[in-house]
């Protein structure tokens, strides 16, 4: 019989399955972080940002780990093509606190 390749987690009362699977929302933001974060798409994906926006807030209280750190990615990407980036530093300037 084929065994099961080893996983990091282990436990039998607790279940890890959705932390460690490819989750299709996880999929769908990487996605759409790669279309606003792509200088040759960014410019058409701004009609759909404040969308962008909503969908990355709504998931930084997901349960799920994979899912909330593909939506602070995807939120800081949106940010960045809605407010700009400083060049010379590659931080975020806003009232003149930068944030790396």
């Amino acid at each position: 019989t084929e065994e099961a390749p080893p996983t990091f987690v282990s436990g039998d009362d607790c279940d890890f399955d959705a932390e460690l699977s490819d989750l299709p929302a996880v999929r769908a933001m990487h996605v759409v972080d790669y279309v606003v974060r792509d200088f040759r798409l960014n410019q058409s994906a701004l009609v759909y940002v404040e969308s962008v926006v909503v969908v990355a807030l709504s998931n930084f209280g997901s349960p799920l780990w994979p899912v909330r750190n593909a939506a602070l990615q995807v939120f800081a990407d949106a940010f960045a093509l809605l407010f700009g980036r400083n060049r010379e530093t590659s931080s975020f300037a806003l009232s003149g606190v930068h944030y790396s």
